[in-house]
This record gives C-alpha cells, structure tokens and sequence, in this order.
C-alpha cells in the first residue's frame, strides 16, 4: 500500500502485545466508554498480511467506511483537508472528518459533526511478529471557522481510537471511546437539548451498533 500519508509516524517496538497499545487509547477519567472489536483468523501469514493491509486501507479511507459497511452505518463520514475541503485521499493527521447523523445537526458546524485527526501511528514489532495501525479522533470546532465552538455532541475530552492489528495469522479490528459525555458547553440552547440526546441515544448501545458493523466491514474479505 502507498504511504498513508507525510505525517504519519512508524516505528519500531520490541515490546508484548499488551503494552503495545499502552498510551494508544486515552485513560477513562469521566463519562461513558465504549470498545468494540472483531478479530479473523486467517489460513497463514500471507493472508494476514494481505488482509491487514487491506484493512489498514480501508481505515484511513474514511470516505468508503459506509460503502464496506454495506449501507449499515447510518452516519455519512467525509474526510476533509485542514481547510475543510473535501478530499479523497487516505486520512493524514490534522484532517478533519465531517459527520452527517440522522436528524438535525448541530449549528456550531452548520448541521454536521466535526472531528479531528489528531494522531495516526503505524507499530511493528518483528519478533513478535505484529503490525498495528492507530488512529484517534477528537471533537473539534468546524476548521477555518472563527467560532471555535466545538461541533459534536460529545465534548472535546472525548476520543475515539481506531485499531487494526496483525498478531501472527490473526488480523483484529478495534475502536475505543473514552470520556464521552455531552457537548453542554455551547451558545444555543437547542445545540445543547440536541447534544444531550444524541449523546442519551450512543451511549444506550446506538455508536457500538455503528462501530460494531465498521469493525466487520474492516475485516471483510
């Protein structure tokens, strides 16, 4: 696959699975938390290896997440540059990723969510024979805009990390959110009832049947 991006980092790491993804996900301080995952065994390396870097595409192609999901995300994801032009072209940090949910959005971002990419990180580790891909998104304000009221009905302390991993002949998809609680601090007082509920309704199961279906389509061969 072509580089994902400039400003993506890699590096390499002699370290156990586990402590891998130490400092990937952010801590849970307050708020609700949500983890989803799906794992695939595949036949042998080769195929893992195929299927990994498949699915380490189709993660940074935020633009077909609803197309491999097979129309079962109900939410629309365009990636946008800093700028907040549409692109297409694999997610690089500092993009933004604007988010059109059912019912009306939010008027900070003129009737979208808005969130930003503020860390992708690809780790390999040869001797334990692991791949792995990250990237975490946070609440933000609509770019280019001088209201840097943020856009999203979780707060800004919120954030939610994707992971594609390759262990040996098993290839894991994975997206952690953490400190998600209401976007309240907003100047219109219908941006903040419409905040509460969307916020009511993901956190009552409704994001992890989203996540749920972009971590199979991810791993769909």
């Amino acid at each position: 696959m072509a580089n994902p991006g400039a400003g993506i980092k890699i590096v390499q790491l002699v370290v156990k699975t586990v402590a891998m993804k130490s400092g990937i996900v952010p801590k849970q301080v307050e708020g609700g938390e949500s983890n989803n995952s799906h794992q695939v065994e595949c036949g042998n390396r080769a195929d893992a290896m195929i299927l990994y870097l498949t699915a380490r595409k189709r993660l940074l192609n935020v633009n077909s997440w609803q197309k491999i999901c097979n129309g079962l995300l109900k939410a629309n994801f365009a990636l946008c540059d800093a700028k907040g032009n549409p692109v297409s072209r694999l997610a690089d940090e500092k993009d933004y990723i604007k988010i059109d949910i059912p019912g009306p959005g939010p008027a900070a971002g003129n009737g979208f969510d808005w969130v930003r990419v503020e860390k992708i990180l690809i780790r390999k580790d040869e001797n334990r024979d692991i791949d792995m891909i990250s990237m975490r998104v946070r609440p933000s304000a609509p770019p280019k805009k001088e209201d840097k009221s943020v856009a999203h009905f979780f707060s800004p302390e919120a954030t939610s990390t994707f992971i594609v991993q390759r262990d040996g002949t098993k290839v894991s998809a994975e997206i952690h959110g953490r400190n998600e609680q209401a976007n309240t601090d907003v100047e219109k007082n219908r941006d903040k009832i419409r905040n509460e509920m969307v916020t009511a309704a993901a956190t009552a199961g409704f994001a992890d049947m989203q996540w749920k279906a972009l971590v199979i389509g991810l791993l769909s061969k």
